[in-house]
């Protein structure tokens, strides 16, 4: 991996805005859980899974994938923990295999996702309002 040396002393002229993730489903494992934290304007807790994208599904366009660059690629996929969105933290953990049986609390499910894969849908956000940037977000989850 580049150091910022490195990557700082790219000729300017040679410098592109990549391209975003191509919409579709991915094959995804989960690498890792951060710690919930507080965030965003209200200072509501969340927390980040670190997802590894493996293979593309039928859905996706070769060639955006080709534009985007190549897989393995780790996104990240925060979740906001209230009572609200709770259910979007329930269906992820459905689809991940992780049944109540397994565990009777989110607090208990979420260190067994580690290892565990998914099938993520993927849709283009809304346009990020200081760069007008549009990335790629989860839309939905299904078992792998």
């Amino acid at each position: 991996m580049a150091g910022y040396e490195d990557v700082l002393n790219i000729p300017r002229s040679t410098i592109k805005e990549p391209q975003p993730l191509p919409p579709g489903t991915y094959l995804a494992s989960i690498k890792e859980y951060g710690a919930i934290e507080k965030r965003g304007k209200e200072g509501n807790e969340a927390i980040d899974f670190t997802l590894v994208l493996t293979a593309p599904q039928g859905d996706v366009d070769p060639q955006a994938l080709s534009d985007f660059g190549s897989l393995p690629y780790e996104y990240k996929q925060t979740f906001w923990i209230t009572k609200k969105s709770l259910f979007i933290i329930e269906r992820f953990l459905q689809a991940v295999g992780i049944t109540q049986q397994d565990a009777a609390t989110v607090s208990e499910a979420i260190p067994l996702t580690v290892g565990k894969t998914v099938m993520a849908h993927f849709k283009m956000g809304k346009p990020n309002a200081k760069t007008g940037k549009t990335y790629a977000e989860v839309d939905g989850w299904a078992a792998a």
